[in-house]
């Protein structure tokens, strides 16, 4: 018998599965309003907490699977994570350009890609001083009563 933990998912079909119903359940759907107008709700925000709960597991574990710690050579969970994690990347880099505020997705980006170890998002800024005609910084102490 082997040891360690058992699998969550059984097969990579199985993980397959229950991503693609919780994307099914996040779209967006169409319903008649009370003047029988067809309407469309604006569906739920596809995240990865939201993907590991619809999976039956958390996050943490989500991510073991995405590091291959159960592949084997039938079975690539990893692959399959990370392709729906992708997915989940995309939806978010999209509500960039939709959102009235885009601070949250861009929050959303950046911490996601740090807990990852993927380095392509980052919220920085970067700022360089310098002295005179670019060279270096230079201080003159005072004493309190004295002046330049």
């Amino acid at each position: 018998m082997p040891a360690g933990r058992p699998r969550i998912f059984q097969t990579v079909e199985e993980l397959d599965r229950r991503a693609e119903a919780y994307f099914e359940a996040c779209a967006p759907k169409e319903y008649l309003d009370a003047d029988g107008n067809k309407k469309m709700t604006l569906g739920e925000p596809l995240t990865a907490y939201g993907l590991a709960i619809a999976c039956g597991t958390t996050w943490e574990t989500l991510r073991d699977y995405r590091s291959g710690k159960y592949d084997s050579d039938d079975a690539k969970y990893s692959v399959a994570v990370k392709w729906w994690l992708e997915k989940i990347k995309h939806f978010a880099e999209c509500s960039l350009y939709t959102a009235r505020s885009p601070a949250g997705p861009i929050f959303h980006l950046v911490n996601l890609s740090r807990n990852d170890g993927d380095a392509a998002w980052k919220n920085a800024q970067h700022q360089e001083i310098t002295g005179k005609d670019g060279g270096a910084v230079s201080f003159t102490l005072l004493k309190a009563d004295e002046s330049l």
